[in-house]
């Protein structure tokens, strides 16, 4: 079943509760259901919706929706990724879902990882929410037009390829301008377009991409750089309308975090039907982060492809195929990562030539690491994802969910980009 609308649901945990905080309307396709084989089964947060007979007819995978670790950069586009704590975590969520035109039921689900050692196992949780799609539930505070540090300028459409309900729509929102350099904004934003458009493969789905921009001053140019990411140097303090800070982790410079929560009324406000919004923040300092269809980025040369690559987690649930330690995912929730290694298990394996050694690369874990030498762009099997160095594969030796120096997304990747888009913008684009 297909819909041409939508709502908004926002939430935040109190007192160890999960609450709907507000909701609104799109007229906005919304991203289709995903298909999970057993759902009680899954490990992870996921939500579902049924109709009044207990039918489900949604359902949908939630990546890390009260995470208390980010996604960390280095200096640049060649450092490697890592995990690092948040100075603050996050405490809300906004999910997306179709307007059926009744009145349905949502259930969001956590079912825990099973430990390595079971000594316990964490309970399944279920909320459970009522909603009826006339209800419009504004949020406690609603952002005025002004606020201390800026000005909300409003919207403007940049690349109009057709109705907002027959197309996927993307918005650019500015951080960190002040008002005399919203010009500025409008040509940064035109450069990340330019990258974006030409990017596999979101360029074969460019007739169906509508792009907004929506103008916000700032008081100041910038963004925070606090003492504790300074080394001893003096602390940069300045007065942005999403209050965009560097050093958003404990231990990392370069994440750079906005306020999220005000970020998601400025596009109510402004009514933007965004099913993404980047933030572009007007800093030459290499940084960005990502979550909840919110991808930030610096205007630094390198950082647009921070935006596309948490693009690949938030939209497309792409996992992360570097092994940078942090805790256990299940890669079976995932396309572009396994634990199997038998190729008739493999979920790509109509991607790998036969004469493609399997594993192709092994780590220490076994004792005998090896890497057999295959070219560039090869799909195999190459141990070490998803956070883990040993029995996690990934498709290819790298692309860009594993290191921001390859400009790539890998075969599986795209793969899954392609089946989303396609299912998600309807029966005129070509079925991969």
């Amino acid at each position: 079943m297909r819909w041409e609308k939508s709502l908004w649901l926002d939430f935040e945990v109190w007192d160890g509760n999960i609450v709907l905080t507000s909701q609104d309307k799109a007229d906005i396709l919304p991203p289709p259901s995903e298909p999970v084989e057993d759902p009680d089964r899954f490990t992870g947060y996921y939500f579902k919706l049924m109709d009044g007979e207990g039918k489900v007819f949604y359902l949908q995978t939630l990546r890390d929706p009260f995470s208390t670790h980010a996604e960390a950069y280095g200096d640049d586009e060649t450092s490697p990724l890592a995990y690092e704590n948040l100075k603050e975590p996050k405490r809300g969520f906004q999910i997306q879902v179709p307007d059926p035109g009744f009145i349905f039921t949502l259930e969001i689900v956590n079912n825990p990882l099973e430990p390595e050692i079971p000594l316990y196992k964490a309970a399944r949780q279920t909320f459970t929410f009522t909603i009826d799609p006339s209800e419009i539930i504004m949020p406690p505070m609603v952002v005025a037009r002004e606020v201390e540090h800026g000005v909300v300028l409003g919207k403007q459409k940049l690349v109009d390829n057709g109705p907002d309900n027959k197309c996927w729509n993307i918005a650019i929102m500015a951080e960190g301008y002040r008002q005399n350099e919203i010009p500025k904004f409008l040509s940064d934003a035109n450069k990340f377009v330019n990258l974006f458009k030409a990017f596999k493969p979101f360029d074969e789905f460019w007739h169906r991409t509508n792009i907004y921009i929506v103008n916000v001053s700032s008081t100041d140019s910038g963004a925070d750089l606090p003492a504790q990411c300074q080394g001893g140097a003096p602390p940069v303090n300045v007065n942005t309308y999403f209050n965009a800070s560097f050093c958003g982790a404990v231990n990392n410079k370069r994440l750079l975090v906005v306020d999220k929560e005000t970020v998601t009324k400025v596009k109510n406000l402004t009514q933007t039907p965004a099913h993404v919004i980047f933030v572009m923040v007007n800093s030459p300092e290499y940084g960005g982060s990502g979550a909840d269809n919110l991808p930030v980025f610096s205007t630094n040369g390198a950082a647009a492809l921070i935006g596309i690559h948490e693009l690949g987690h938030s939209f497309f649930n792409l996992a992360d195929e570097y092994e940078d330690p942090y805790v256990t995912f299940n890669p079976n929730n995932y396309e572009n990562v396994t634990n199997k290694i038998q190729l008739s298990q493999i979920k790509w394996k109509d991607l790998i030539n036969p004469a493609t050694p399997i594993p192709t690369s092994r780590n220490l874990c076994v004792g005998n690491p090896f890497s057999h030498p295959v070219p560039d762009g090869t799909v195999g099997l190459f141990e070490g994802a998803l956070y883990q160095s040993c029995n996690v594969f990934r498709p290819e030796k790298d692309c860009l969910m594993r290191n921001f120096s390859k400009r790539r997304f890998c075969a599986v990747c795209t793969r899954a980009i392609r089946r989303k888009l396609s299912q998600f913008l309807g029966p005129d684009i070509p079925n991969v």
